[in-house]
């Protein structure tokens, strides 16, 4: 997949964030959970909140989603590209910028759904985020960081064990629920809007580049009876875990 590096242009999980926002702020106060380390049942309690709100968020946004962005055939098809818009980029903006009624489309395209193109960024930004986050807690885990505590210690409590298990599903949940909310086509269409309105990689900051690998299609049909082959594993596979981790669940 090409990269934006160098580009410049003209419900069921949501009912549980609440409380698990609830247990985020009872976790400070919290000596230890069943007898282990609360530095790290802390910042892993924290971890599933956020898990949480941002499975909300995606169900926010993708019932906002425009039909436009759904629909390959609807009027806006030429001034939504999908990443083959990344294989000459120079070439697509001018056939753009060379019809008035192309431009016009762009415009109005952009002035109605500025705002949600920015969420879906973001919220891509955001699940990035949460893998690198869960990534980055089990490392210090695994590497003795924190005092005390490992993996093989959390999964002895109730609490840590608990916790381990959902900070983990979440990952999935995310990457599923993305899949099936956002299609894939949908995903593509949304950041190279996103990247256009914006002008440019440069404009956005480092993150493109994960967020192209998060938001490629997987070819995954929510109408379609069959799936793809190696799918679900190799979209997983996008945002690992560990898999002495995985395995250890």
């Amino acid at each position: 997949m090409a990269s934006f590096a160098s580009l410049e242009t003209p419900r069921s999980l949501w009912s549980r964030a609440p409380s698990t926002a609830r247990r985020a702020s009872a976790a400070a106060a919290a000596a230890s959970y069943d007898g282990i380390n609360s530095a790290p049942s802390e910042a892993l309690l924290l971890l599933v909140a956020q898990g949480n709100v941002l499975v909300a968020e995606l169900l926010r946004l993708s019932n906002e989603l425009p039909r436009s962005l759904r629909d390959p055939s609807s009027r806006f098809e030429a001034v939504l590209p999908d990443f083959g818009y990344l294989k000459d980029p120079a070439t697509a903006e001018r056939a753009i910028e060379a019809s008035p009624a192309l431009v016009a489309l762009d415009d109005e395209f952009r002035e109605a759904h500025m705002g949600l193109l920015e969420s879906l960024y973001r919220l891509y930004e955001r699940i990035v985020g949460y893998h690198r986050g869960l990534t980055a807690f089990l490392d210090r885990l695994r590497s003795g960081a924190y005092i005390h505590a490992s993996v093989e210690s959390m999964l002895l409590g109730t609490e840590g064990r608990q916790l381990m298990v959902e900070a983990t599903a979440l990952l999935g949940s995310l990457l599923l629920l993305l899949d099936r909310r956002v299609p894939g086509a949908a995903r593509e269409r949304s950041v190279v809007a996103y990247f256009r309105a914006r002008g440019g990689a440069q404009a956005v900051g480092p993150s493109i580049n994960a967020v192209i690998a998060l938001c490629a299609g997987t070819g995954f049909q929510p109408s379609s009876r069959w799936l793809p082959s190696g799918y679900p594993e190799n979209y997983l596979a996008r945002l690992p875990v560990a898999a002495d981790v995985v395995g250890a669940l």
